[in-house]
């Protein structure tokens, strides 16, 4: 259990360094051009590096910084002026999508359709948060149609008709929506789902970009200590293979950015809270209806199989986007499939099935400390949307964790242990209810 800190640290100071609150990404990258090894997920956790905690967390730092000039470069590059590199960045990676675990290929149409149709339902349907989705989604369309009014159309490939297939025209045609292009495309109005709804859904659904991405990212975690990166080694590691993952990257960022910055006003001190109306899911069938979290639902968890040595310092700091749900059930949906099915991780099967040891993180999803979890349930689709309930946390998160007095012979720790007595979880529990007033049985 802890509470949130920041997105990196300055490597001179050492100190947390708290991201910037402005929505410049687009506004640079779509602005009038100038003259002039595998990695498991659970990697993070494992017998303790030889460094110590003061270097490694340097060394964290450094790679948060190095990913920062990484991306000002990129939007500050000719190769992105007028959103040019974004639109070649994402058709290229859809058009290289791997074959996932299943042997499918995913194409332009899969990560579309979802997205589209799943919006049409949301701004149609009648539902508790109906106001407040439209409100929040008209907010987020002003923002990005004006961080790229320079945006050049002429790069935008989603505004060509043949982009689409004709599965998908039928489905537009089933739900009594336009059909030229389906659902009205990325058009007038939709804007907001193609520049922060489809990197989302890239990243989101259960596709090997999740997995590439991941990996890439963890990966850095891995290099030694003291060994300094800059923005040109992040793009050869992140865009091996030439597939162009340091666009998803910028692309996810920005999307965070444009998110951060559309929160509904009443809500701005209540952390995520302001972005809730995006905890639902689309219910697809003869009535389609909106399935939406709980307004009382206070906490956010993450689950992950780990070693029973476990790394204090990368518990606490991330590389990576993290996935938190808004339900328990939601944690054991992940855990099962990453025990089970063949996600390109087999050290973390391996993991789940010989030391079957699971670290659970609980934080707050009200607090104005949260303000870096985004609820992004909406992005998704289908039934994972609805039992994941997914919020994403920005890389290069400090996790900062809460501390009880076990009132033994142990004195203070920072987590709740199964070997633990039951008194000690039982004060801890009522402690931690207490301090963030929370009901465990609600919860």
């Amino acid at each position: 259990m802890f509470d949130w800190v920041a997105l990196g640290m300055d490597p001179d100071e050492g100190e947390p360094r708290a991201a910037s609150d402005d929505n410049d990404l687009f506004d640079k990258s779509f602005a009038e051009p100038t003259a002039g090894t595998e990695v498991p997920q659970s990697m993070a956790f494992g017998e303790s590096p030889e460094a110590s905690s003061e270097q490694c967390r340097r060394h964290w730092a450094m790679t948060a910084e190095a990913i920062v000039d990484m991306i000002r470069c990129m939007s500050q590059s000719k190769e992105f002026a007028g959103g040019v590199g974004w639109f070649d960045g994402m058709k290229a990676l859809i058009a290289k999508t791997p074959k996932d675990h299943t042997g499918r290929r995913l194409g332009f149409d899969d990560f579309a359709g979802p997205l589209l149709r799943d919006h049409f339902i949301q701004w149609t349907s009648e539902h508790s948060r109906a106001v407040d989705f439209r409100k929040l989604y008209t907010r987020l369309e002003a923002k990005v149609v004006v961080a790229t009014q320079f945006a050049h159309l002429s790069s935008d490939w989603t505004l060509r008709n043949e982009s689409y297939g004709s599965f998908l025209r039928q489905t537009a045609k089933k739900y009594g929506a336009a059909q030229n292009p389906p659902f009205d495309g990325f058009t007038t109005y939709k804007r907001a789902l193609l520049f922060v709804g489809l990197p989302l859904t890239l990243y989101l659904v259960d596709s090997p970009h999740l997995y590439e991405l991941v990996c890439r990212m963890r990966s850095l975690a891995s290099d030694e200590v003291g060994e300094r990166q800059t923005s040109c080694s992040m793009l050869e590691r992140l865009n091996k293979d030439d597939m162009p993952y340091s666009v998803l990257l910028f692309a996810l960022i920005a999307a965070l950015q444009m998110l951060h910055g559309c929160r509904l006003s009443k809500y701005r001190k209540k952390g995520a809270q302001g972005l809730e109306a995006l905890s639902a899911s689309a219910v697809v069938g003869l009535r389609p209806m909106v399935k939406e979290v709980h307004a009382y639902t206070k906490l956010i968890f993450r689950g992950i199989w780990v070693p029973k040595c476990i790394d204090q310092h990368l518990a606490g700091h991330s590389f990576c986007f993290n996935s938190f749900s808004r339900s328990v059930e939601g944690v054991l949906w992940v855990l099962d499939f990453y025990a089970i099915e063949e996600t390109r991780s087999a050290v973390t099967t391996k993991l789940a099935w010989e030391d079957a040891h699971v670290l659970i993180y609980v934080a707050r999803f009200h607090e104005e400390s949260s303000k870096w979890a985004f609820p992004v349930q909406f992005f998704n689709s289908g039934k994972a949307s609805d039992v994941e309930k997914e919020v994403v946390v920005a890389p290069f998160v400090h996790y900062v964790f809460e501390t009880f007095d076990t009132g033994t012979y142990r004195g203070t720790i920072n987590e709740i242990s199964s070997k633990s007595s039951p008194g000690e979880k039982q004060r801890c529990l009522e402690g931690i209810a207490q301090r963030w007033q929370v009901n465990w049985f609600k919860e």
